[in-house]
């Protein structure tokens, strides 16, 4: 059943934009290290990495977000997380700083929700964008 109507074309207002090649590989990278563990424990993800270099620091984002509603069961299910990682361009030492948010909302005899937000921060070794991938998502 549609809900709304789309008004505009999907890819109005779309720009290409060149992509950073000494980000790019290391964001190419985690995100094909990422894609097996998204897919087992997060069925029904959307995920976005974006990397950039500014002052020979390359900056990494990903954000990921999951959900799971089963109105016939009463209950709605959501975690989101974003992931900023930070290192110099000949790679070290990376500096990881994360937050995930867990949201529950159960509502058959009553009305109870849980929202629940953890904030984590590592430090990773990088020696080339597969390996520090493969570090990352441990």
């Amino acid at each position: 059943k549609q809900w709304y109507q789309r008004r505009v074309p999907i890819t109005a207002g779309i720009q290409e934009e060149d992509r950073d090649a000494d980000a790019e590989k290391w964001r190419e990278a985690i995100q094909v290290a990422l894609k097996p563990y998204l897919d087992e424990f997060f069925p029904a993800h959307v995920t976005a990495i974006y990397g950039k270099v500014e002052d020979d620091q390359v900056s990494i984002t990903v954000c990921i977000e999951d959900h799971k509603y089963n109105p016939n069961n009463f209950w709605n299910g959501k975690w989101k997380s974003k992931w900023d990682v930070k290192f110099p361009t000949a790679g070290g030492y990376a500096k990881v700083e994360g937050t995930m948010s867990a949201q529950v909302h159960y509502y058959e005899d009553g009305n109870v929700q849980l929202l629940s937000n953890k904030n984590v921060e590592e430090s990773i070794q990088l020696s080339s964008p597969n390996e520090g991938a493969t570090n990352l998502v441990e």
